[in-house]
């Protein structure tokens, strides 16, 4: 028993001090029962209810509204309209960009900031549903907290550009070689299938030492870069210890 209190614990996200404050316990009783301690008929009913609930992307935590219908086959079409994610993520850009930092996890699909998680559903078509969004620090309204579901939505959409499989993109940088005018070499842009094989040559030539400024932008866009050069040097870190980025990406 204390194994399955543990796992909806982990599934939910919570700490044993969350839970026994959500099942209107001590955090001593929380304690016994991830201890073993048998778990009471409703304590079980409200945690399979509450993993059922998150499961399929719906409010269960006190304090959490929905942002839009879960209807998986008007999803899409429903969010686009009610959030007007395209206009929002327009929105974001004109005010200079988020105001706070997202971390954006696609394996438990959530955003998550200092103040405010959004949950997500993650599309075939490569978009996705906005569904519950949580207030940290106050109770959510959904009128007052529209520009920070805008930034949301803006870094959900930024990230999932970012992830090894979308392209085509292109790969920029200097060499480490003067011009006549004093100005850097620069190499034509280099053009690859997915993120992933840019990435994977951006590596190849921070081994090197030589090149420098490497950007990777969409393929046919002008404008802010997918990946920057210190969030690829980061990267080349990363894989060089064995931990490379596929699920969690920071956007400020």
């Amino acid at each position: 028993m204390s194994q399955e209190f543990a796992n909806a614990l982990r599934f939910l996200h919570l700490t044993q001090a969350e839970a026994a404050k959500l099942l209107g316990v001590d955090a001593r009783t929380a304690r016994r029962w991830a201890e073993g301690t048998q778990l009471p008929g409703p304590v079980q009913a409200a945690l399979f209810a509450w993993v059922r609930l998150h499961k399929n992307q719906l409010p269960w935590r006190p304090g959490s509204l929905g942002i839009a219908s879960h209807d998986k086959e008007h999803c899409a079409a429903r969010s686009a309209k009610a959030l007007m994610i395209d206009a929002a993520i327009e929105k974001v850009e004109k005010r200079g960009g988020p105001m706070n930092a997202w971390i954006v996890d696609f394996h438990q699909r959530r955003a998550i900031s200092a103040t405010m998680e959004v949950t997500f559903t993650p599309l075939v078509t490569g978009g996705f549903c906005p569904n519950v969004f949580t207030r940290t620090d106050r109770l959510p309204d959904l009128s007052r907290d529209r520009p920070l579901i805008e930034d949301a939505a803006y870094c959900i959409a930024r990230a999932q550009k970012k992830r090894p499989e979308f392209g085509p993109v292109r790969l920029t940088y200097h060499t480490g070689i003067k011009q006549e005018n004093g100005r850097w070499r620069v190499f034509p842009s280099e053009e690859y299938a997915t993120n992933e094989d840019a990435i994977a040559r951006a590596c190849r030539l921070f081994n090197d030492r030589r090149e420098h400024r490497l950007r990777i932008y969409e393929k046919d866009a002008d404008g802010k870069a997918l990946w920057n050069e210190s969030e690829l040097v980061a990267e080349w870190k990363a894989r060089k210890r064995g931990n490379p980025s596929e699920h969690r990406f920071i956007i400020a």
